[in-house]
């Protein structure tokens, strides 16, 4: 009964048909801390431009201060990636799994997420031209067709962010990792107490680097580390001994110690590239991953269906939101209803939050979801086919 539900209906669809609840789970809490992080930076932003309005207080400055470690949800995003990506090579390698076809492995990344990041970025691109006149069509080409490529961090260099969507930099990291994965899951050759040191090791030794070195260009090598840890945890998952030596109690004390800490590095000294920073930036995200993907308390909340299902549609709300907050978000600002600065706060979150999910919702059915289905082209296909038989019957009964 449940499932025929029109809200449920939404949930999406996997290529294998196991469905994981609280990984969508997971994804909600990612998709979430971005959206918050990206609404509050154009919040403040746009109110000191517009009207020069600064307003401090104790709450408030924690508020901002919370909403802005709402970046480590794109780490989180990449911890998943890890995780998921290190599935079939970890069953391959370590359990009874099938072998994973190269070929069908890449077909099914390009199928599955190009149809909708083609489309949003084209659509975009043509609003950003032709309706709110924000660039010129030559000013934004190269912009454009450095993104549908994934070259626009190696064009541009790291401080030049994607003209036509900005989040767009950290999808060009995902397909690196795409690339690289059935590389790096050589790993999972090696005995279970090799592969889990060169993993660990390997993730600090990285960090370290990240801190040692300044790159011209954003890459991989940025967040490594995060991605080495969704494999590990893949190795947890397939050989099935999560936990077993580990206590919750010291589990869930080391994550607070380094919660807290982040939270006052990041507060007073914000400093990303520093090597304490960013090892306990680390240990959280792998912590706070292991919880929710293998401790069963967590479980429950995260596989409710509306957080489940909403962080199932993360990557449509990931594509559209940051253009919304601009687009709507610069209407709001332009005409505030109230005097009182946070009960225009207040609006501005409900206002934006209402605009990306209905939006996010209707992308997500007419475009992701369908995609989620790995025979839609041949669908497409055989419907574009059938459909061209039908007008050439119609035309022939016409002569």
């Amino acid at each position: 009964m449940k499932d025929q539900l029109p809200f449920l209906n939404l949930r999406r669809i996997t290529s294998n048909g196991m469905y994981v609840p609280e990984i969508d789970g997971l994804r909600f809490i990612a998709i979430t801390s971005v959206v918050i992080f990206h609404m509050n930076g154009f919040w403040i932003a746009k109110m000191e431009e517009i009207n020069s309005v600064s307003v401090s207080n104790t709450l408030l400055s924690i508020w901002n201060s919370l909403a802005g470690t709402g970046r480590i949800g794109v780490e989180l995003f990449f911890v998943i990636s890890g995780y998921i990506l290190g599935l079939p090579f970890a069953n391959k390698y370590l359990g009874s799994g099938k072998d994973v076809r190269l070929k069908n492995y890449y077909k099914r990344r390009i199928t599955r997420l190009e149809p909708p990041y083609i489309i949003i970025m084209v659509i975009l691109f043509f609003v950003y031209v032709y309706v709110v006149h924000k660039y010129t069509f030559s000013q934004l080409l190269p912009s454009l067709l450095a993104s549908l490529t994934y070259t626009h961090n190696f064009f541009y260099g790291r401080g030049i962010l994607p003209l036509i969507n900005s989040v767009a930099w950290s999808l060009e990291i995902e397909v690196q990792f795409y690339l690289l994965a059935p590389l790096l899951a050589k790993v999972f050759l090696l005995s279970k107490e090799k592969r889990r040191m060169v993993l660990i090791l390997a993730s600090f030794a990285v960090i370290i680097f990240q801190g040692l070195h300044t790159f011209p260009l954003r890459s991989i090598i940025d967040y490594l580390q995060f991605f080495l840890i969704g494999l590990l945890f893949a190795d947890f998952k397939v050989t099935n001994d999560v936990g077993k030596k580990l206590k919750v109690v010291w589990v869930m004390l080391i994550g607070s110690v380094s919660f807290s800490m982040i939270f006052f590095t990041y507060a007073y000294n914000d400093n990303p590239a520093n090597i304490l920073f960013s090892s306990l930036l680390f240990i959280w995200i792998a912590i706070f991953n292991y919880m929710c993907m293998f401790q069963n308390y967590m479980k429950g909340f995260l596989s409710s269906n509306i957080i489940s299902i909403t962080g199932g549609m993360c990557y449509s709300i990931y594509l559209i939101h940051y253009a919304l907050i601009s687009l709507v978000g610069n209407q709001y600002l332009h005409h505030l209803f109230f005097k009182s600065y946070y009960l225009n706060l207040v609006i501005y979150y409900a206002l934006l939050i209402t605009f990306i999910m209905i939006v996010s919702s209707m992308f997500f059915v007419l475009v992701e979801r369908p995609c989620m289905n790995k025979d839609w082209p041949v669908i497409f296909l055989n419907n574009i086919k059938e459909r061209c038989k039908t007008v050439t019957g119609v035309l022939r009964v016409g002569k």
